[in-house]
């Protein structure tokens, strides 16, 4: 089975890892590569631009997009040969293209953020996932139905200083000192914390996953998506790739996200047979929670109206502030050199 926690690490541990290579140069990530796009012969095979794609976690439905865009011939015929890996922890993506490693990474934002505030040359091409998808859920039988139900109640978190911001809006959102929201550092074991009681409710499930695992497994749940709690609206995922790729082969990101938002219109076209695209690369995948995964997945990866991975100034600086203001930056960012909005600019004008 697929580990469904997202492991985030703390922000010092994040930029030590991040630290330790951005002096190196060569070498590969690890993970194992997707299978081959489409069945073009050999001749055109070596004319192909070879592009490595390192994910955040496991193949998931985060990733539908990718995998049908690959499968479906969509970025062969943009001239790519994209190969896929999976990092062994999730500063990989970060590091590694941060390094000039590896040529692009899906990354969080507050981690992008963070990078650039110590010097790290990532830049944000283009948002995967539009909005947050994390939440504050509680069992049904706990009797917690609104926010204000939250007060003086346990919440178990993975521990991150994230996490603690999250909960200091939340507090902010109901007027209570933030004692009045008690958080209990359960590491990621997020669901047991919740079933055996041991807390009242858990901040870091995904409406993607723990808030449709917990039902499925017998245990009807209250979900409060974070911007519910006070959370500035931000990008849950975004693709990330170094200054150096983007002033290089701008003309080669721009092929790839054309063939992105092919893909990401596919799926939402297909989500059935998209789920059984992402079967073919995500060993153990459950099919039934995946697909109603990727329907609660699929109004939340653009909005109406508006080409797929678009982002704004705006939204970027909205999240800076609010990290600035929990202490999870040191110093302010220029948040109109942290992204380019290659989504608007290849986007089809008729959109």
């Amino acid at each position: 089975m697929i580990p469904v926690a997202r492991r985030r690490l703390r922000p010092a541990a994040l930029l030590l890892a991040l630290g330790l290579v951005l002096g190196a140069c060569g070498g590969q990530a690890g993970g194992t590569p997707a299978a081959p796009q489409g069945k073009a012969g050999s001749t055109a095979q070596k004319q192909l631009r070879t592009v490595t794609l390192l994910l955040d976690w496991y193949p998931n439905v985060d990733h539908a997009w990718l995998y049908a865009a690959m499968d479906l011939g969509y970025f062969r015929r943009q001239g790519l040969q994209v190969k896929v890996e999976v990092p062994s922890q999730t500063t990989d993506p970060l590091k590694l293209v941060g390094s000039g490693r590896v040529d692009l990474g899906i990354g969080y934002p507050k981690d992008v953020l963070l990078a650039r505030s110590q010097g790290i040359p990532v830049v944000s091409v283009a948002a995967v996932v539009q909005h947050p998808l994390n939440t504050v859920i509680a069992l049904r039988s706990s009797g917690i139905r609104t926010l204000e139900d939250l007060r003086g109640k346990s919440i178990g978190t993975a521990g991150t200083p994230s996490d603690q911001a999250i909960l200091e809006t939340l507090a902010e959102k109901l007027g209570v000192p933030a004692g009045r929201i008690r958080s209990v550092n359960v590491g990621f074991d997020l669901i047991p914390a919740l079933t055996t009681h041991r807390v009242d409710a858990i901040e870091g499930g995904y409406t993607t996953v723990e808030a449709l695992q917990l039902p499925r497994q017998g245990y009807p749940v209250t979900v409060f998506p974070v911007r519910e709690l006070g959370v500035p609206d931000y990008y849950e995922l975004v693709l990330i790739t170094n200054e150096t790729t983007l002033e290089r082969d701008r003309a080669v990101l721009d092929a790839f996200w054309k063939a992105a938002q092919e893909g990401e219109a596919w799926v939402a076209a297909h989500p059935d047979q998209a789920v059984d695209i992402l079967a073919r690369h995500a060993s153990g995948l459950d099919r039934g929670l995946a697909l109603a995964g990727l329907k609660v997945l699929l109004p939340q990866l653009r909005d109406p109206g508006q080409p797929y991975g678009q982002q704004t100034e705006a939204k970027w600086a909205t999240l800076e502030n609010w990290m600035l203001r929990h202490h999870l930056l040191e110093k302010p960012v220029d948040a109109s050199g942290i992204f380019v909005d290659v989504a608007d600019e290849v986007a089809p004008k008729s959109r």
